[in-house]
C-alpha cells in the first residue's frame, strides 16, 4: 500500500459540494475520489480507440478533380503557398557520385 501525505486544497464552494454529492451516491469518500482524479491524470490520457481498418472512403476521390495543371505533386508547394514551381527552381545540386554519373550517361 502506498503512503499517504496530507495536504490541503482550495476548491471552490460549489466544485466541493457536486464532490460529496457524487462521493454519497458512489459510496466512496471525497478523498477517494480526489485520488482517483489524480491517478487518471497523472496516468495519462486515455487510449484513443482502435481504428477500423479497410478501405479508405476517400480513395474513392482521388483523381475525381481536374485542376488542368498535371504537375501537383512536383509543384504542391507552388500552388498551395505561391513558392515557385519546381522548374523555375534553381537545380538542386548532386551528390558526388550520382551529379557523375548523371554527366557521363549524357
Amino acid at each position: 500500500m502506498s503512503r499517504f501525505v496530507t495536504t490541503n486544497i482550495r476548491l471552490p464552494a460549489e466544485d466541493h459540494r457536486e464532490l460529496k454529492r457524487l462521493a454519497l451516491r458512489e459510496k466512496k469518500s471525497l478523498s477517494q475520489l480526489i485520488r482517483e482524479a489524480v491517478d487518471a491524470r497523472l496516468g495519462g490520457p486515455p487510449a484513443p480507440p482502435a481504428r477500423k481498418s479497410g478501405p479508405d472512403p476517400f480513395d474513392a476521390l482521388i483523381g475525381s478533380i481536374d485542376s488542368g495543371h498535371g504537375d501537383e505533386s512536383a509543384n504542391h508547394d507552388h500552388y498551395l503557398y505561391g513558392w515557385p514551381r519546381e522548374t523555375d527552381a534553381k537545380p538542386v545540386r548532386r551528390h558526388g557520385s550520382v551529379a557523375r554519373a548523371r554527366r557521363s550517361a549524357r
